[in-house]
């Protein structure tokens, strides 16, 4: 089971983090390459974290 629990926080925070990434995009703002590289890097050092708390959290 905690491993599910990490993949379902993994998972769910990237979900998240993309449409976020969308939005921003289609609001005409710059987003460049650099931008990209960190907003992606910074989310999925988030998705991580928030997976192993996820884990070793009893439910």
């Amino acid at each position: 089971m905690r491993m599910e629990n990490f993949m379902i926080g993994f998972i769910s925070i990237l979900i998240a983090e993309i449409i976020l990434f969308i939005k921003i995009w289609m609001d005409g703002t710059y987003v460049g390459l650099r931008f990209a590289k960190w907003y992606f890097g910074i989310a999925v050092m988030v998705a991580v974290i928030v997976g192993i708390w996820a884990s070793t959290t009893e439910w």
